[in-house]
């Protein structure tokens, strides 16, 4: 079963890292990691099999035309582990993109390297499936020729998802996340962008389910607080506690729009310029459990005209 799918902003490349972090079900048997190529030839050129119990292993391979190569099963380059994961555990996969081969971390330890079977410009997604809680950390960075984001820091416990991006928005980039609230009915869950590197948020989309309303707000002053003059909050409440959604956001010339569920919701205009706008992170407040399921990019035109096609549930 498929726990999470997520696309990648823009190719990848010598110099870039993706990290990825979950949480193993406790009855776990495997999980996968896998870089998807494009569905039409349905290609894995990454395949990472996370096997625990008495046959435990990190199995790494390559699927092409079909078919998977020659497996590889080897410990550990320093811990001599074959698999140091253990089933109910937190765990953070950091996979740097080298020259000619995949620099593979497990939980702040280089576990191994794996030499590239195919393009890695070939590679269009990533996906986590079988014996996972739920994942919350899909970022994609770059540190080389230089460092973006700026700041990149383990993921902050107050946090409960994270996508870090390579390169800014721009004017027609959109962001799609796909999900479900459990936990608490009364509970709330807050999406933000961040200005650069700083604590000041540029924008704020705080789902409240307990008065019903989402309420968008923005923290870019001297003192980091909320302002109750910048808070909007009309446009209803398209969320059902339980049930999936899908939300699109947008860029635009003068702000951001977003559409839920395949209708437009709200705009917001931009309180900091676009290229200062940093990845997505969300929050959960009050005994809410998110489980964010797919989060895809995209380019389309500047002024935003087909967006509430990205937030429609299939």
């Amino acid at each position: 079963m498929v726990k999470f799918t997520g696309s990648f902003q823009s190719p990848l490349e010598f110099g870039h890292v993706i990290v990825i972090s979950g949480i193993a079900r406790k009855s776990a048997e495997n999980f996968f990691v896998n870089f998807l190529g494009d569905k039409a030839s349905g290609d894995i050129p990454l395949h990472l099999n996370v096997v625990f119990g008495e046959n435990e292993q990190i199995i790494r391979n390559t699927k092409i035309n079909g078919e998977f190569g020659a497996a590889e099963t080897s410990p550990g380059m320093f811990t001599k582990e074959k698999n140091p994961l253990k089933s109910g555990d937190r765990f953070t996969f950091y996979i740097l993109i080298g020259l000619d081969r995949f620099h593979i971390s497990i939980n702040s330890i280089h576990f191994c390297d794996y030499i590239f079977r195919a393009s890695v410009k070939r590679i269009q997604s990533c996906q986590v499936v079988r014996d996972v809680d739920r994942v919350i950390q899909f970022d994609h960075r770059r540190i080389f020729p230089f460092t973006y984001p700026v700041a990149q820091s383990r993921l902050p416990a107050h946090l409960v998802f994270s996508n870090d991006i390579p390169a800014p928005f721009k004017e027609g980039s959109v962001l799609v996340v796909k999900g479900s609230a459990g936990g608490n009915p009364n509970g709330a869950f807050r999406i933000k962008f961040y200005v650069g590197k700083g604590d000041k948020q540029a924008f704020t989309f705080d789902v409240r389910f307990s008065q019903q309303k989402v309420v968008r707000n923005n923290c870019v002053n001297d003192s980091l607080f909320f302002v109750e003059d910048d808070e909007e909050s009309y446009g209803g409440f398209p969320f059902d506690f339980e049930k999936i959604f899908k939300i699109a956001i947008g860029f635009e010339r003068q702000g951001v729009r977003v559409s839920v569920n395949g209708k437009f919701f709200c705009e917001y205009p931009y309180t900091a310029k676009l290229v200062q706008y940093s990845g997505m992170k969300i929050s959960e407040r009050s005994d809410l459990r998110l489980h964010i399921m797919e989060v895809h990019h995209f380019r389309i035109e500047k002024d935003l005209h087909h967006l509430d096609v990205f937030s429609k549930l299939e």
